[in-house]
């Protein structure tokens, strides 16, 4: 799954985040830049329903400098995303 603006891209990757990205501006959730000072705007807490392994939720919360709980069913992906948010 991904964002495949441009049609021909390739970059897996970078349609993933661009797809996190877009969702987060269809919802109205500001850009860190665009809020200037006024960090109220901004998320500060995140929770992601069907994480799998939190790439979203590390995402967002690299993006905003917030915190992110992840909810899956998968005692495996819950462990990988640990750890992963660890690193």
């Amino acid at each position: 799954h991904g964002y495949y603006i441009p049609a021909d891209r390739t970059d897996h990757v970078q349609a993933q985040i661009d797809l996190i990205d877009e969702v987060l501006k269809w919802s109205g959730v500001p850009e860190p830049a665009a809020a200037g000072n006024n960090a109220s705007e901004l998320p500060t807490k995140c929770v992601d329903v069907g994480c799998g392994i939190g790439g979203s939720s590390r995402h967002i919360a690299k993006k905003y400098g917030c915190t992110a709980n992840g909810i899956t069913l998968s005692p495996y992906q819950a462990g990988r995303g640990n750890e992963l948010a660890k690193e």
